[in-house]
C-alpha cells in the first residue's frame, strides 16, 4: 500500500503540530508525516495496489514486470513460471495471482488472445503511468469479456492513480458483484476511502480483509495508521505492534509507532522507534525529520539540529527541514540562522503563515521591528485568523510606544482569544490594555 511527508500516507494529511512554545507570538513545530495524502510516507502505506505490500524487495517487482514482457511477446510458459515463483516468495502477492489467473484462463480457452492482450498491454502501460492509455486498453477487453472480474479490479486501479476514486470504486463493487473472492479488493476499497479522506470506512474495509488474511503485516500496519488519523493513536499502538510480532523488520510499522507514541507526547518511545526504523534506512529523510523533533520535544535541540542540518545536504530546499531547523535555531537562540531558514520557508511557500509568524519572533529578538512587523502582517495576510500574529504586531508597537496602534491590535487580539476560550491570554492581554 503505497504510509504521508506524514507523510507522512499522506498521508499525509492534517499536518502533526506539536508545541514550539510558549510565547504565542510564535509559531509551533510541526512534523511532516501527515502533509498531504500523496506523501511519502502515506503513499508508502497507503497505496493502491496490494500486489507487494507485505515486501518491499524491488527485485520481486522487477521480475514480475518482466513476466509481463514475456506475456506480450507469446513466451506464456516463461511468464508462468516467473508468476509462480513471485506467489511462492510472498502469498500476499496478488498481483502475480491475478496474472497467473489469466494466463491460466486463456490457457482453458475461457479468454481469448485478443484479451490477453489488451490486459496485459493496460497492464504495462500502468507500471510505465500512462494511466490514461491503460484505461483506453483495459475498457477494451472488458468489451470483450463484460463478466471477467479481473478487468473491472484492473480499470479501478488505474481510476484510483488518476484520482477518479468515484470511478474506482464503482469498478470494485463490479468487481464484487461479478463473484471473486479475492480479499485484495478491500484493500483496494480501503486505499480509495482514504484517499477521499474516509478513513472510518477505510478502516471497515481494512478489517474485512483481516479476516481473510489476518497475518498480513502490512494491513495491520494501515490499520493502525489510519486510527492515528482518527486520533486513537493508543489504539494505533496496538496495531502496529501486532504488525511487528508478525514481521520485526518492517521498517514502516517501526515509523508509524514512532508517530503515534508522538502524538500521545510519549517521546523517549517515539525516539526509539524512529531509531529503529533509521537503522534499516539512516538516510531517509522523512525519519531524520520526524526523529529531530523528538530530540527537540526532548529538550535536545543541538541533536536535533545535527539531523537536520543532514537533511538539509541531501535536500537544500526541503520546506519541512527549513521551517524545523529554523525553531530548533530559536531554541538554541541563534535568531540571524532561524530568520534566513524561515525567510527559506517562504521562498518555497509563499503561503506558510507560520513561517511568517516565526520569522517575526526572530526579527523581534534581532531588534528590527520594522521586519517583525512586516512579517506579522504577511501572517494576517495568508490566515487573517492566526491570533499569534496580532499580538506579536501589539507588542511591537507597545514597545515602540505607538499606543494607538498597540491598543487597536491588542484588542483584536483578545477577541480572537475570547472566541477560542483562551481565558489566561485574555487576563495576559487585560494587563497590557488597561495601561492605556
Amino acid at each position: 500500500m503505497g504510509l504521508k511527508i506524514i507523510i507522512l500516507v499522506a498521508v499525509i494529511l492534517c499536518t502533526a503540530v506539536t508545541p514550539f512554545a510558549q510565547n504565542s507570538s510564535k509559531s509551533k513545530m510541526i512534523l511532516p508525516y501527515r502533509d498531504e495524502v500523496d506523501s511519502i510516507y502515506a503513499r508508502e502505506i497507503i497505496d493502491f495496489d496490494s500486489d507487494y505490500t507485505a515486501f518491499s524487495k524491488f527485485q520481486q517487482r522487477d521480475k514480475y514486470k518482466k513476466a509481463l514482457k514475456y506475456v506480450l511477446e507469446d513466451e506464456l510458459i516463461v511468464a508462468k513460471k516467473i508468476l509462480l515463483n513471485l506467489i511462492k516468495i510472498n502469498e500476499y502477492d496478488f498481483g502475480s495471482r491475478s496474472a497467473l489467473k489469466i494466463i491460466l484462463d486463456y490457457d482453458k480457452g475461457i479468454l481469448s488472445k485478443k484479451y490477453l492482450q489488451y490486459f496485459f498491454t493496460a497492464l504495462n502501460n500502468k507500471f510505465n503511468h500512462d494511466y490514461v492509455q491503460s484505461i483506453l486498453d483495459v475498457e477494451k477487453a472488458i468489451s470483450l469479456k463484460p463478466r471477467y472480474g479481473e478487468s473491472y479490479y484492473l480499470a479501478a486501479y488505474v481510476y484510483n492513480a488518476l484520482g477518479e476514486f468515484e470511478k474506482s470504486i464503482a469498478n470494485l463493487k463490479r468487481y464484487i458483484k461479478l463473484g471473486d473472492k479475492n480479499p485484495k479488493v478491500f484493500l483496494a476499497l480501503s486505499s480509495n476511502f482514504f484517499a477521499k479522506g474516509d478513513y472510518e470506512q477505510a478502516i471497515e474495509e481494512i478489517q474485512k480483509y483481516l479476516q481473510f488474511r489476518d497475518a498480513d503485516p502490512r494491513a495491520w500496519c494501515n490499520l493502525g495508521i489510519l486510527h492515528s488519523l482518527i486520533g486513537k493513536p493508543d489504539k494505533a499502538i496496538i496495531y502496529l505492534q501486532k504488525a511487528l510480532v508478525i514481521d520485526s523488520n518492517f521498517i514502516d510499522a517501526y515509523h508509524a509507532l514512532g508517530n503515534s507514541y508522538f502524538d500521545l507526547e510519549k517521546y523517549p518511545e517515539s525516539l526509539n522507534n524512529y531509531k529503529k526504523a533509521l537503522s534499516f534506512t539512516p538516510y531517509d529523510l522523512i525519519l531524520n525529520i520526524n526523529s529531530a523533533g523528538a530530540y527537540y520535544m526532548l529538550n535536545q535541540p543541538k541533536q536535533a539540529l545535527k539531523l537536520l542540518q543532514g537533511v538539509m545536504k541531501i535536500d537544500p530546499d526541503h520546506p519541512i527541514a527549513n521551517y524545523n531547523l529554523g525553531n530548533v535555531h530559536i531554541k538554541l537562540n541563534n535568531f540571524q540562522s532561524a530568520a534566513e531558514n524561515f525567510e527559506k520557508t517562504i521562498s518555497i511557500n509563499p503561503y506558510d503563515y507560520s513561517a511568517y509568524i516565526n520569522l517575526g519572533y526572530a526579527y523581534r529578538n534581532l531588534d528590527n521591528n520594522l521586519a517583525a512587523l512586516n512579517a506579522y502582517k504577511n501572517a494576517i495576510e495568508v490566515n487573517p485568523g492566526n491570533i499569534a500574529s496580532y499580538e506579536g504586531i501589539a507588542i511591537i508597537y507597545h514597545e515602540l510606544g505607538n499606543s494607538k496602534e498597540a491598543l487597536k491590535y491588542f484588542l483584536i487580539a483578545k477577541i480572537l482569544y475570547e472566541e477560542v476560550g483562551a481565558k489566561a491570554k485574555v487576563i495576559e492581554l487585560e494587563k497590557y490594555i488597561n495601561t492605556y
